[in-house]
């Protein structure tokens, strides 16, 4: 008998059907469960993980945060290999004897013939549109070097338009100098951010899922800000070696009470130099924590122990 063991990750829920989607009667069911309980329990633990993971994957986006001196300034080779040469069918004795035998073997080589030379064109077509990207790449590279603002505000567009965030993150950029970057981030609102959190408990079968204390959303979200903080800091050193400050801050839209308005309301806001920066431990990331990193350098925030965020001016650029 095959059965299907699924969870409902939102309700918790735990559903055991026969193979056409039916439900057990209640003595196999005991059975199953008596009978398949570590498989059951791992089922479900593989639940509770992916409930926890969006979570967790939002506090520790910095962890992908590149070192300040891992740009690519090298051609990078087309690694898509060219296309084999078929083998082409053998002219055995029965081609020779019958001809409509050698006119299909024909067709079949003349077939093989003309898909090898699509290929071919393809590949080479993929090949020079390859190399005219890395030599535009290679000239935006080595004016970015140069401190070219043109080219620098193109890289930097560039590479934060390939960043990707759970939740919408907009950014404003501006270059005041080839050695000064003022960045302004519109980050998420904590309303966005999920509020479950699942566990698996020791004796029964089924999804524990329990809302996060108010305090442990704010610290969750007092984590993600800063890791969207710190990420942006590192892409933006190392997509532009001449900048040697940036200034940076986030900003979310909150309930002006006095109103009944949305307001933006600047939540942290810091100036960090290239050298102070060049000293994080970029092999062990995941130890870092967000919120002590950018508090180690020159910075304006308001934050409580628990997550509360009291609005503040950001730094003068």
């Amino acid at each position: 008998m095959k059965i299907n063991i699924k969870v409902d990750e939102e309700s918790g829920e735990l559903s055991i059907t026969d193979e056409h989607g039916a439900q057990l009667e209640p003595k196999i069911e005991r059975i199953v469960k008596r009978d398949y309980r570590e498989q059951i329990q791992e089922v479900i633990q593989k639940a509770a993980d992916n409930v926890n993971r969006a979570t967790e994957s939002l506090t520790t986006l910095h962890t992908g945060t590149p070192h300040p001196d891992g740009g690519a300034t090298e051609y990078q080779p087309f690694d898509e290999p060219e296309p084999t040469r078929p083998i082409m069918p053998a002219k055995s004795w029965l081609h020779r004897i019958w001809p409509p035998a050698e006119n299909k073997r024909q067709e079949e080589c003349q077939r093989l013939a003309m898909r090898y030379a699509e290929a071919c064109r393809d590949w080479e077509s993929a090949w020079k549109a390859h190399a005219d990207r890395e030599k535009r790449r290679l000239e935006i590279q080595r004016q970015v070097a140069e401190g070219t603002l043109p080219a620098m505000e193109q890289a930097l567009g560039d590479a934060l338009s390939a960043l990707e965030w759970p939740y919408e993150t907009l950014i404003n950029y501006e270059l005041r100098s080839p050695e000064h970057l003022v960045l302004d981030v519109d980050l998420p609102e904590i309303e966005m951010l999920p509020i479950q959190q699942a566990s698996v408990p020791a004796k029964a079968l089924k999804l524990s899922i329990k809302s996060l204390s108010q305090s442990n959303q704010r610290q969750q979200y007092a984590r993600h800000i800063h890791s969207i903080g710190v990420r942006l800091l590192g892409e933006c050193f190392k997509t532009l070696p001449t900048i040697q400050a940036i200034t940076l801050s986030g900003y979310s839209q909150r309930l002006d009470k006095s109103s009944g308005h949305e307001r933006d309301d600047y939540l942290y806001s810091v100036k960090v130099d290239r050298g102070s920066w060049s000293g994080l431990n970029f092999r062990e990331l995941d130890k870092v924590d967000p919120v002590e990193c950018l508090g180690q350098f020159e910075i304006r925030r308001q934050m409580t122990k628990t997550g509360i965020f009291r609005p503040v001016e950001p730094l003068e650029t």
